[in-house]
């Protein structure tokens, strides 16, 4: 079951649901959270073996500079990248308690680790994945007692519009960006090696623990 703002303009997706019959797309935008607890209904007594929460948006860089913050964009990025995903969890928390597998899956991001903070770029995204990770790490102790692993991974540096558009703006070159698909065959893999003992640890796409 995979989720678009606007389904008909997502075409990587519709080519991929067009060769395989197993793939459902939904319209789904995660600020609204009608429409979260609507799907969640529609989809009521499905198992989810895995409920991955990967949207996410940088927001205006140059609304996130200090001395001229744009506060409506703050409140959006936020709606998005924490309030969203925070209700994902609790909406599809019974898909996912009678699956087998068991797991809720949360895209971070490198940017969400205050250790690891190296300069003052884009504060909102930052904040918004650091409270994501505070948010689904409380929820991992919540769950914890019905059998459920919540797993925090960074994607890496991945070659997308949203992180060329970050590096654009602190004129950086993305030599070194991964691709997608590069990505998602890792997170894959850490998902299947993320088992209930590491329940609510931050974990890079390469297996490595993050520094909170």
């Amino acid at each position: 079951i995979a989720t678009a703002r606007d389904p008909a303009g997502a075409t990587e997706l519709q080519t991929l649901a067009s060769t395989n019959s197993q793939v459902v797309i939904e319209a789904l935008d995660l600020v609204d959270l009608e429409r979260i607890e609507t799907l969640g209904a529609a989809y009521a007594d499905v198992p989810i073996d895995v409920l991955i929460n990967n949207a996410a948006m940088l927001g205006d860089p140059a609304a996130q500079d200090y001395g001229s913050f744009d506060f409506e964009v703050m409140q959006r990025v936020y709606e998005v990248n924490t309030v969203g995903t925070m209700k994902m969890s609790e909406a599809f928390f019974e898909n996912v308690l009678i699956s087998d597998q068991k797991k809720i899956v949360a895209i971070t991001s490198l940017q969400g680790s205050i250790a690891g903070a190296r300069d003052p770029l884009i504060p909102f995204y930052k904040m918004s994945k650091t409270a994501l990770n505070m948010g689904m790490k409380n929820v991992s102790r919540r769950v914890k007692r019905k059998g459920i692993t919540v797993a925090l991974i960074s994607p890496g540096a991945v070659d997308t519009q949203m992180m060329n558009s970050a590096l654009d703006y602190a004129g950086f070159k993305g030599g070194f960006l991964i691709t997608p698909q590069e990505s998602a065959e890792a997170v894959i893999n850490i998902i299947d090696q993320y088992d209930f003992d590491l329940s609510g640890t931050f974990m890079s796409h390469k297996g490595d623990v993050i520094p909170w």
